[in-house]
């Protein structure tokens, strides 16, 4: 099961703009491996290995996997 882990300062970027609930149900669908709902997508250019997915229609988170987890 893959988890997702938050550099220092995310959950109070998230906070800031109101969209910590979002934020949170879209952490468990993608624990849950739920991808297609969350939109998860690889950047460009894909060499640097870097994904996003959508929290709001306004709003993406944007990490990279290490080993079984992803950072944001």
């Amino acid at each position: 099961m893959m988890k997702i882990l938050e550099e220092k300062g995310v959950k109070k970027y998230l906070e800031k703009r109101g969209i910590i609930k979002q934020y949170r149900k879209v952490k468990k669908n993608f624990e849950e491996g739920n991808y297609q709902q969350i939109l998860l997508k690889k950047r460009q250019p894909k060499q640097f290995g870097e994904f996003q997915f959508r929290i709001t229609d306004k709003y993406r988170a944007f990490g990279y996997f290490k080993e079984q987890d992803i950072f944001i």
